[in-house]
């Protein structure tokens, strides 16, 4: 069947991809060799002459890859070989993770998050979020719920970077996060907020909001480095469209680890600076104690070690489908950090898990499915009993008003005025679980056919809705009458229908003239015309709001930048300043330029507030525009019926019903005679 979920096949061994990325520098290495086409990189380091003539260490050292992406790659090259095809796989019911690492400035953030200055800079995320959207929008058989989440770890503690309504000066503002395992060994994240994000646009807001909350610090390896391990995932869940209760939810990470460095090389000496070093580090090492573990196929593999490795349990080892980037600076003083980076990437790639599609019974569907079921049942029950008897002329168990209802040959008025309203609400419910109750009867079961049939066709049934007697008087007549009369009748149609053309050519040209008159007395034309301006009103005021959030997004970027100057110019003072030796004027230059972050702090937080509040109003005058919009079609749609009925209507309810009747009796004539 089209549309539907396939049956999910076994869990299969598949090893985690490894891509290597090379930043963009301004003086590569010449030692630094690479083949995009055959996915290889190879370092060349000549032996150290202070180590003696007995010096048996390699000098080349060549690296294979499932891909290597040049300096030159493209973001978007980046995502459709790295990405997509695990953003696919989340779609179908796979976990799925991509997480980058090396060296502090070898451009992780950069590949996961994307710059802020060009758009054709976004990374990972964004354009995973716009791909998400859209493929999803491709497969109309099956519908999708996203939610978002997005965790820090930093200094071994993890934080909730989306949660709302909530002033952030510091991390500390944050809600703390915590790991708590269940009795079957599964991982859950305690305090870790999760967001529905129904469009493209939510889902960038959360993003934007969530790094705004990042925690950006200062080291003389990368002026905007990031100090933090984080994690945002795309939590999906997909079921057929309908009624299945089969639901497939898959959880897909992208995971920005914080730089690794050696201490004495990075120049740290801020209590602070070695600190976070000294967790970052530690965090890495119990990572790269984790992969080998699993590269070795220990029995024990410590998890346990870290936050981060707890979180990442599943996606090494467990059941998902994940990528590594592994990313390098290609410049001679980063040589050993980026062979370091490249040995832990073939360890990664020695690593195969065990993925499968993550689907299950949603129980509150299969109940719905259970009553929709017994209902029907119960209705078929009752038909059988009434009807049963009545068609096979035995009325022994059959209830008397049940027979007389079937001997009639037509509803009455009330009768059909109620079944035409529940037919139009079948009609108009959008839920697969919708059913049309109508009475057990043979008599009601074809006028609601009728009915139906008439909505298809567009001329739904304003008389009798079930058929009576004058269709087939009609053909009795036709069937009687001399071949004379016929000829008789045909020619009085052939001069009605040309006199109907030429009033009808005459209509046609003065139909514009015709519209405005009727416009000019009808209720729906005011009607449309008060949500034309209604909408004009919400629209201004949507241009208005969006010009605010642009702003005010715009703000905080620029604040944030100028953060970050700030923080590259303080970094080289304090470098000049460990060289020279410190004075009491650096010490105030210091507590000077701390309340100057302070007050930029302050400044974002209000920019955010600010923000927040706009976009909060865009939604709501977004949703009244589409309310106001859907009510404006009704009213066009109202008001074309109306003047397309308008010739045939006097006034009077009964006479306009016959005169209906009339034009449709005609139809059923000339229809009979012409076959």
């Amino acid at each position: 069947m089209e549309g539907a979920i396939e049956p999910a096949p076994g869990p299969q061994a598949q090893r985690i991809a490894v891509f290597l990325r090379l930043r963009p520098v301004a003086r590569p290495s010449g030692r630094i060799a690479a083949s995009p086409q055959e996915g290889w990189v190879q370092f060349d380091v000549p032996k150290d002459a202070a180590q003696g003539l007995i010096n048996n260490s390699r000098e080349t050292y060549r690296f294979p890859f499932d891909g290597l992406l040049p300096p030159d790659a493209g973001q978007g090259e980046v995502f459709d070989r790295v990405a997509l095809p695990v953003l696919r796989a989340a779609l179908d019911g796979y976990n799925g993770t991509v997480f980058a690492f090396g060296q502090t400035g070898s451009g992780k953030t950069f590949t996961i998050t994307g710059g802020t200055e060009r758009y054709a800079d976004r990374g990972l995320i964004p354009r995973a979020i716009s791909a998400l959207f859209a493929e999803a929008a491709a497969r109309p058989g099956h519908t999708y719920a996203v939610h978002i989440s997005y965790l820090e770890i930093y200094n071994e503690s993890g934080f909730d970077l989306l949660e709302p309504g909530r002033e952030v000066r510091a991390l500390e503002d944050l809600p703390r996060v915590n790991i708590q395992e269940d009795d079957s060994g599964a991982m859950h994240l305690r305090n870790l907020s999760m967001h529905r994000c129904d469009t493209e646009e939510q889902a960038l807001n959360m993003l934007f909001l969530g790094d705004t909350n990042r925690v950006v610090a200062e080291t003389p390896l990368n002026q905007a480095s990031s100090r933090s391990h984080c994690v945002f995932t795309l939590h999906i869940e997909a079921r057929r469209a309908g009624a299945d209760a089969l639901v497939r939810r898959s959880k897909l990470h992208f995971v920005d680890l914080a730089g690794s460095e050696r201490v004495g090389k990075s120049g740290l000496a801020a209590h602070t600076q070695l600190k976070e070093a000294k967790y970052i580090n530690l965090s890495l090492h119990f990572l790269e104690q984790v992969i080998i573990s699993l590269q070795e196929g220990r029995t024990h593999v410590p998890y346990r070690n870290s936050l981060l490795t707890m979180v990442l349990r599943d996606s090494l080892g467990g059941n998902t489908r994940t990528v590594m980037v592994a990313a390098v600076a290609p410049e001679a003083q980063h040589i050993e950090e980026s062979i370091s980076t490249c040995r832990f990437a073939q360890r990664v790639a020695m690593i195969s898990n065990k993925v499968e599609v993550n689907e299950e019974l949603d129980l509150e569907v299969v109940i719905r499915q259970l009553k929709r079921e017994n209902a029907l049942l119960r209705q078929e029950l009752q038909l059988l009993r009434n009807g049963g008897a009545s068609s096979s002329g035995d009325s022994a168990g059959t209830a008397e008003g049940s027979a007389g209802l079937e001997q009639r040959m037509q509803l009455t008025e009330a009768e059909q005025h109620v079944l035409r309203r529940q037919v139009q609400a079948f009609v108009e419910d959008p839920s697969p679980d919708s059913l049309l109750g109508v009475e057990p009867s043979m008599l009601f079961i074809r006028a609601a056919f009728d009915l139906l049939k008439g909505m298809a066709r567009g001329t739904a049934p304003q008389g009798p809705t079930a058929k009576g007697p004058a269709p087939a008087g009609a053909a009795a007549v036709v069937g009687a009458a001399t071949e004379a009369e016929l000829r008789s009748l045909r020619q009085l149609v052939q001069r009605q229908e040309q006199q109907i053309k030429v009033l009808s050519d005459a209509l046609l040209a003065d139909q514009h003239k015709a519209f405005e008159y009727f416009c000019a007395t009808s209720p729906a034309h005011d009607a449309v015309a008060e949500h034309k301006a209604v909408l004009r009103a919400r629209y201004e005021e949507a241009r208005t709001l969006g010009s605010q959030v642009s702003a005010a997004k715009q703000r905080i970027s620029d604040l944030k930048a100028a953060m970050e100057r700030r923080r590259l110019g303080r970094s080289m003072a304090a470098l000049l300043r460990q060289q020279q030796g410190g004075s009491e004027e650096d010490e105030a230059e210091g507590q000077r330029e701390a309340a100057e972050e302070e007050r930029a702090k302050q400044q974002i937080e209000q920019e955010k507030a600010a923000y927040r509040t706009a976009y909060e109003q865009l939604k709501a005058v977004k949703a009244d525009i589409d309310g106001v919009q859907a009510a404006l079609e009704r009213s066009r749609a109202r008001l074309q019926a109306d003047f397309q009925a308008w010739p045939l209507l006097t006034g009077n309810a009964a006479a306009d019903r016959d005169i209906i009747r009339f034009y449709e009796a005609r139809a059923a004539l000339l229809k009979g005679m012409r076959a």
